[in-house]
């Protein structure tokens, strides 16, 4: 899935592969109707400290351990617009929040980020990048839009095919 899908910022496939086993990434995913059905959609990040970030991106978080970094969220297309992205990010929250992660921190389109502010999220916009308005956010975990009930299964989600 990950060379099916564009990401928004590059990150090299040895890399990824890599991390995915790594002990401090989080991996979240969405399966079709169990936990043992096909993925058809991921969110992916860890700490803000294994990653580069994007030129000319400054976090004066980074060293201090308290961020998560979402590196993406990936879906098959035939499964989008069902509501599987918003459930993956706010399950990548969730888990972040559990692990003692005080923000999380991305890339976004500009607009995604105005319009997730306008609902009452707390994001800012850290960094930002024109002319291609894909910028920098920070979500501040302590914010109690983001306090939400979790699942037992915090690393997959399912839905019925």
């Amino acid at each position: 899935m990950f060379r099916e899908q564009p990401i928004l910022v590059p990150v090299d496939e040895q890399i990824f592969r890599k991390s995915l086993s790594a002990e401090d990434s989080i991996l979240i995913t969405l399966r079709i109707n169990d936990k043992v059905g096909d993925v058809i959609g991921y969110a992916k990040g860890g700490p803000v400290e294994n990653y580069r970030l994007r030129r000319g991106t400054y976090d004066p978080n980074i060293g201090r351990h308290n961020t998560a970094y979402l590196e993406g969220i990936s879906i098959k297309q035939g499964f989008w617009g069902e509501s599987g992205g918003h459930l993956l990010r706010i399950q990548f929250l969730n888990q972040a929040m559990k692990q003692n992660y005080r923000f999380v921190t991305g890339y976004a389109h500009r607009e995604v980020v105005i319009q997730r502010i306008k609902k009452g999220e707390s994001l800012e916009i850290v960094q930002k990048y024109d002319p291609d308005r894909l910028d920098y956010y920070r979500a501040d975990l302590s914010n109690s839009v983001y306090q939400l009930t979790a699942n037992d299964d915090n690393y997959a989600l399912h839905v019925r095919s």
